[in-house]
């Protein structure tokens, strides 16, 4: 998640309840789990819908630069 915009919010769903919440990448970067607002149920960040989710929002992004002539973002290094 290095190159993930951290003010970015992605839609998560609680395995356990079904809730749905939006978490900010930032905040899955630091905790690996949390837990459900509604149920307490505990959510591991690192899930594979989670990383889905992650996933489609940096394609989303990255064909919003594409059409605004941005291109890839360059390393910060």
């Amino acid at each position: 998640m290095s190159d993930t915009p951290p003010n970015e919010s992605i839609p998560v769903r609680c395995p356990y309840c079904g809730f749905r919440l939006e978490k900010q990448m930032s905040y899955l970067k630091e905790h690996a789990t949390f837990p459900c607002p509604k149920c307490k149920g505990l959510l591991n960040s690192h899930s594979e819908e989670i990383a889905k989710a992650i996933a489609a929002v940096m394609q989303q992004r990255d064909k919003v630069r594409k059409l605004l002539g941005f291109g890839h973002r360059k390393s910060d290094t």
